[in-house]
């Protein structure tokens, strides 16, 4: 394991290569504030990644599977480590009582990380559904397989149907053949009768899981004890609009109109309640929702947001990660990242004031990560 602490930072983030369960352990109980992390998703099979012509059966099980290259071809994105209940039990033990869990997970797998987080001891409370209009269809043509199967497909054209559609709406290069457009034209009567369809939907929102760690007494007592365990609703409002909401004079809040009898008091308030969805403000979402500024957005993370050299393929938004972390985290608490990839929960936490401890198993990505949080602390002044 390797750690970077520079003099001056000390106090806002430590940065830990190496595999999350052996650096949380070495954590104090009770010593973390919040965890908001986005971990593998596990999207590729592994004996799809191995397997090889002539090669022997694949084993699913032991190092084999811990080693398998994932999704993009990326080795974190292989194994099943976020479906492991030793990582989830470690998270509950390093955060206060009443702290929250935030992680993000994959459409197709995040039952699987989720039962992992319950079975570890905590208890879901919701999800959070971030969505974009950006996926990328990775639908196979079912006509073009037929007709591969058939032997009748021109080879030159052996592409998706849903790549070149996308090709064709953003007048993108395709991947196999530069020459061909449009959808797939069919070559024999079988596959013929499947023109048009495919084998998969476009990614289009992604959960967050969000799992609270059990307390024993009242709400109140533990915030006032630990600090945890409440939303900063007010830090994460919505919008600029500004809405009316009626107050009953014991201070809690009327459902679904005022009762007979019970005085209340109007007020104002700056911007709507946090949803459990949010959006990153493209075209096709915003035509999607009509009135979205209900939802907090913000753009995907842009080259900029990235860094240059960012080399990790799947980079959260600066800003999304900003709300998570404010959302969760009382003032000046830590926020842990056991799958730190190139460090965008570390950089939205530093910005927000909180302090960061972040963990990742790649040499690479730690020292990405250790370059944005610099740029962070300067950003912020510290």
């Amino acid at each position: 394991m390797v750690k970077w602490i520079k003099k001056k930072e000390e106090e806002r983030y430590q940065l830990c290569c190496g595999n999350c369960i052996d650096v949380m352990k070495r954590l104090p109980d009770e010593s973390i504030d919040s965890i908001v992390t986005d971990p593998p998703y596990h999207l590729q099979s592994i004996v799809k990644r191995f397997k090889k012509p002539g090669a022997k059966p694949a084993k699913s099980g032991g190092v084999f599977k811990r080693i398998s290259k994932g999704f993009m071809g990326q080795t974190w994105d292989g194994g099943d480590i976020s479906f492991n209940k030793e990582v989830w039990v470690e998270c509950l033990r390093v955060l206060k009582p009443g702290g929250f869990l935030l992680s993000f997970g994959g459409t197709r797998t995040y039952h699987r990380m989720a039962c992992a987080v319950e079975d570890a001891g905590f208890v879901i409370v919701d999800q959070i559904g971030w969505a974009y209009g950006q996926g990328f269809p990775k639908s196979k043509d079912i006509a073009l397989l037929i007709d591969k199967s058939l032997g009748c497909s021109n080879r030159g054209r052996a592409i998706s149907t849903a790549s070149n559609y996308q090709a064709t709406e953003h007048k993108s290069k395709l991947t196999s053949n530069p020459k061909a457009s449009g959808p797939y034209t069919p070559r024999t009567e079988q596959g013929k009768v499947w023109e048009g369809w495919g084998t998969r939907l476009k990614p289009a929102w992604e959960p967050i899981v969000v799992a609270k760690k059990p307390f024993e007494g009242t709400i109140a007592a533990n915030i006032q004890k630990y600090g945890t365990g409440g939303m900063n609703i007010k830090a994460c409002r919505v919008g600029e609009e500004e809405i009316t909401i009626n107050i009953w004079d014991n201070g809690a809040k009327p459902f679904g109109g005022v009762g007979a009898g019970h005085p209340y008091t109007q007020r104002k308030q700056k911007g709507r309640w946090p949803a459990n969805f949010c959006h990153d403000g493209g075209d096709e979402v915003t035509k999607l929702l009509g009135d979205a500024d209900r939802f907090f957005f913000c753009l995907k993370a842009s080259k900029k947001d990235k860094g240059r050299t960012n080399p990790h393929p799947t980079v959260k938004p600066t800003e999304l990660m900003r709300w998570l972390c404010r959302l969760v985290t009382q003032k000046n608490g830590i926020v842990l990242d056991p799958f730190m990839g190139s460090g965008t929960t570390g950089k939205a936490a530093i910005l927000e004031g909180f302090r960061f401890i972040g963990v990742d198993l790649s040499m690479e990505y730690c020292e990405t990560a250790r370059k944005r949080l610099v740029e962070a602390v300067f950003i912020k002044g510290l």
